[in-house]
């Protein structure tokens, strides 16, 4: 195993998620924030990258993956690569969880519910040597979206398409795709009816705003 110092800027997601693993990706890439960035979809994957090449600067891994659990993996990677900073990604927020990764050394644990541009900030604050834990002191609470996230799923209820939430919200379509992914993968559905219906159930959207 070897303790080389982690490549600058050089950062792998580990998701199985593709649409949230493209979209997470994209972010870090993006004009303006030009980070390196790799992707896996599962830890076999990500262990074949990891033990396959240079250390990486920063690791996010799900916390559920197909093929085992992304605390496993983050484990493995700082056994490897111990300057390597490991972030723990998850959809689903508990205390129980964050202490965890705490207790491992882990550099961060952030809600898949963020948005892309929240994560990117994350992952740059852990690039210079901080760290980025939410606050997790009130427990589990369930399902949390965005007043955002929530704006665009009464959109959605009301049977608009995307080009139309777009207009209605003045953002682009593909913005409103990003955000229909997040709300997905926070809800652990597969489609806009779906979502739609947790989401009503979990009493966390209503359809009377004018």
């Amino acid at each position: 195993m070897t303790s080389a110092a982690a490549g600058p800027g050089r950062i792998l997601v580990v998701d199985d998620h593709p649409l949230y693993r493209e979209a997470l990706v994209a972010a870090l890439v993006a004009p303006g924030v030009w980070l390196s960035c790799e992707s896996a979809a599962g830890l076999r994957e990500a262990q074949r990258r990891i033990f396959g090449s240079a250390p990486y600067a920063v690791v996010l891994s799900d916390f559920k993956l197909p093929d085992g659990d992304g605390l496993e993996l983050l484990g493995q990677v700082r056994a490897h690569s111990p300057g390597t900073a490991c972030v723990l990604l998850s959809g689903s927020d508990t205390a129980q969880l964050g202490a965890r990764a705490r207790r491992m050394g882990l550099r961060g644990y952030l809600s898949k519910a963020l948005e892309p541009h929240q994560i990117v900030a994350a992952v740059r604050t852990v690039l210079a040597g901080g760290s980025c834990f939410r606050d997790l002191d009130d427990g589990d609470s369930g399902p949390a979206l965005t007043e955002r996230q929530i704006e665009v799923l009464e959109h959605v209820g009301q049977g608009l398409s995307s080009k139309e939430i777009a207009r209605e919200l003045g953002v682009s379509a593909s913005t409103v795709k990003d955000h229909l992914t997040l709300i997905f993968v926070r809800l652990g559905v597969g489609t806009r009816a779906e979502a739609v219906a947790r989401a009503a159930a979990l009493g966390l959207i209503r359809f009377d705003r004018g």
